[in-house]
């Protein structure tokens, strides 16, 4: 039985205001991730990461461990965020508003990517603006959110989504 994580912390990016914080956040989740000896394999990615490149790591990391047992996945990231398309997207450095499928990577896109581990728990950490709009200021019920992520066949998950006061939304 494997436990896996994925850390992204995107500090730079080429038309949205920088977060040097968000580098130094990732950096001091990976070192505590490490520490706790608890994750087989981590992959950390932070400073200035297109696209491409965190949907390529990701991609192949999940590849990596396709033939395991995966008890747990905990995803971390800090980072700019954006509700676009009734999704939740992580905006990433290269980020363009007329190209989010390429420059920014979907919550439902992640998902995708995780169960396809079939992990008994999921557990994701998400610092960055408009993170849990849709499970806090949505109009309609809860459940229907939660629902969706049964119907993706994902086990057990636990979200948490944060973001610091003070960040301008894009």
């Amino acid at each position: 039985m494997s436990n896996l994580a994925i850390v992204i912390g995107v500090s730079e990016y080429k038309d949205q205001e920088n977060l040097p914080a968000c580098k130094n956040d990732a950096q001091i989740i990976h070192s505590i991730l490490s520490e706790s000896k608890k994750f087989d394999d981590i992959l950390n990615i932070d400073g200035y990461v297109s696209g491409r490149e965190v949907k390529s790591k990701v991609s192949e990391f999940v590849r990596g461990h396709e033939n395991e047992k995966v008890e747990e996945i905990f995803f971390y990231f800090s980072g700019h965020g954006a509700r676009i398309t009734e999704d939740f997207w992580y905006v990433l450095s290269d980020f363009d508003n007329n190209n989010i499928h390429t420059t920014a990577l979907s919550n439902d896109e992640l998902d995708e990517i995780l169960k396809s581990l079939n992990p008994t728990l999921t557990v994701k950490v998400v610092d960055a603006c408009f993170a849990g709009t849709e499970y806090i200021k949505n109009t309609y019920n809860i459940s229907n959110i939660f629902d969706k992520s049964i119907q993706k066949k994902i086990s057990k998950k636990y979200i948490f989504y944060f973001h610091l006061q003070g960040m301008k939304p894009l």
